[in-house]
């Protein structure tokens, strides 16, 4: 039986450092829901353990530039996404002096996608880029990942002709990078 979650019982708030096991936890699940199978069960643990350890999560929250927004129903972390606000050379290079920012890492639990709540995370951080006096959003998606690629299309970003590698320990794997005006 699928649970509808009413969009108006979102709550979305900055993540800090009492949230660090949820995020740990969420983005774990969510990295694994989306990459278990396309590199080797080594890799995959060596990814997951690479992001999602606790000092390198506790730096990121600690970190001002760093802004982690989460997604909560009923109190449970449900979906985030991450933005950083410092400077950081954008690799849309006919962006790089447009003031772009990256938005990386919206990732939500497999029960809650389809919900509209992925929406309510990008507009929320499209927001959060204007006040930050920023002209642009961009972000990488996974090359295989089409139902991501088909959300942010919906949402007038254009794929911009550059990708990047994005191994996953010994595996090679490749990002698209997406961009649009903000």
């Amino acid at each position: 039986m699928e649970i509808k979650i009413p969009l108006s019982q979102i709550l979305i708030r900055r993540l800090n450092a009492l949230d660090q096991d949820l995020l740990i936890y969420v983005g774990r699940k969510t990295f694994d829901d989306t990459f278990r199978g396309t590199c080797s069960e080594e890799d995959m643990l060596f990814s997951l353990d690479q992001f999602y350890n606790i000092p390198q999560v506790k730096s990121e929250l600690a970190d001002e530039e760093d802004f982690f927004w989460g997604a909560f129903y009923e109190n449970e972390l449900v979906g985030f996404y991450r933005m950083h606000v410092g400077s950081k050379k954008c690799p849309i290079d006919f962006l790089s002096n447009e003031r772009p920012i990256e938005l990386k890492r919206i990732y939500l639990l497999e029960k809650v996608q389809g919900m509209g709540i992925g929406q309510l995370l990008l507009d929320h951080a499209q927001v959060f880029a204007r006040s930050n006096k920023r002209n642009f959003l961009y972000l990488s998606v996974w090359e295989y990942n089409f139902k991501a690629q088909k959300f942010y299309q919906k949402n007038q970003f254009e794929d911009s002709g550059f990708k990047n590698d994005f191994p996953l320990g010994n595996t090679p794997q490749t990002d698209l990078w997406y961009y649009k005006p903000i």
